[in-house]
């Protein structure tokens, strides 16, 4: 496992999670589809005329031909309520854009502090919980080879030695989970220092 991470300036990273996650991109083609409903219901404010044309044969056997035009006027109906609907739905996208937004600033924040603190854990054991187990460790087995300490003392110090690897290796897998989380929000690759 990677014992720590280089990383980019956040603020450029925050400005990679608000230009190119697919989610946002998701959210914004939305909007765009809800601006394009609102053109639609503003060109159907006008309906269409009609043209028609009849043809035909009367009882005599005469050819019979009609044609008719037929303008309507958009007096009563020019089509508010389509066009009200479709703005209330290019708001409600604006607005799910915007949470979208929010939450991925929010997760990204989240990712960046867990990333620091996790990278601080692994360095306190890296450069100096460990090494002080280390020694102690070595120094209660010199002690009990030379009977100064007890077969219960050089126990101890290897077991409180154990933990910390134990917990130096869980500091590390919880460092390595927190860069590809913040890898998976920026699309950034972290480059490990060690």
């Amino acid at each position: 496992l990677a014992e720590g991470f280089s990383l980019p300036p956040l603020e450029a990273l925050r400005e990679q999670v608000t230009a190119t996650h697919p989610l946002l991109e998701a959210a914004a083609k939305a909007v765009e589809a809800a601006d394009h409903g609102i053109d639609l219901a503003r060109a159907e404010r006008l309906p269409d005329p009609q043209i028609e044309i009849l043809a035909g044969r009367d009882p005599e056997d005469a050819t019979i031909l009609e044609a008719g035009l037929s303008i309507p006027l958009p007096l009563f109906n020019r089509n508010q309520a389509r066009l009200a609907r479709a703005e209330a739905l290019r708001r409600q996208a604006g607005h799910e854009r915007d949470a979208v937004r929010n939450a991925l600033l929010l997760e990204f924040e989240e990712a960046g502090i867990a990333l620091e603190e996790a990278q601080g854990r692994a360095a306190a054991y890296r450069d100096a919980l460990l090494p002080k187990a280390e020694r102690a460790a070595g120094q209660t087995a010199e002690g009990y080879r030379l009977g100064r300490f007890g077969l219960l003392d050089l126990l101890d110090a290897q077991r409180t030695l154990a933990e910390a690897r134990a917990a130096y290796a869980a500091s590390l897998a919880d460092l390595n989970l927190a860069a590809v989380e913040l890898e998976k929000l920026t699309g950034t690759i972290l480059e490990p220092t060690r």
